[in-house]
C-alpha cells in the first residue's frame, strides 16, 4: 500500500488500494457484515475483472466443476472453517490470482487445478 516506502499513506496510495481491494470487497459483501459468505464469494469471483482477465481460469469455472472449484478455493482460504472469508484473505486471494496469472504466462504446465492447491499451500505461511 505504501508504494514509495515513506511510512505514510498518500491520498493516491489510499485511492489505489481502495479501488483495487476495498471497493470490490464491499460490493461483494451483500450482507454488509464485512465478511464474504460462500455465495458472496462465488458471485464476487465470477464477476471480478481481476479474475475475468484470466481466460484459462474463466474457461474452467464455466464448466460443470464450477461449484467444486469455488468450494476448493474458498475452503483453502477459510482456515478457521467459519464459512466466511474476511478482508485479509480476500486480499490474499487477489494477490494469489495475480501470481497465478504471471505463472500462466511463464509456465505452460500450470493449470487451473493448481490454483486452489497453491492458495492452500501459501495460506499455511500466513
Amino acid at each position: 500500500m505504501d508504494r514509495n516506502n515513506d511510512k505514510l499513506i498518500q491520498p493516491e496510495e489510499w485511492t489505489n488500494f481502495y479501488n483495487l481491494f476495498a471497493l470490490p470487497f464491499q460490493i461483494c459483501d451483500k450482507d454488509k457484515i464485512l465478511l464474504l459468505s460462500k455465495n458472496d464469494f462465488k458471485t464476487c469471483i465470477s464477476s471480478d475483472p481481476i479474475f475475468q482477465n484470466n481466460l484459462d481460469f474463466n474457461k474452467k469455472i464455466a464448466t460443470s466443476s464450477e461449484e467444486k472449484l469455488f468450494e476448493r478455493i474458498f475452503n483453502a482460504l477459510d482456515l478457521n472453517s467459519s464459512n466466511f472469508m474476511n478482508f485479509y484473505f480476500y486480499i490474499k486471494l487477489r494477490n494469489y490470482n495475480r501470481i497465478y496469472n504471471i505463472l500462466l504466462e511463464k509456465e505452460q504446465e500450470v493449470n487451473y487445478q493448481n490454483f486452489p492447491i497453491a492458495v492452500h499451500l501459501m495460506s499455511k505461511n500466513l
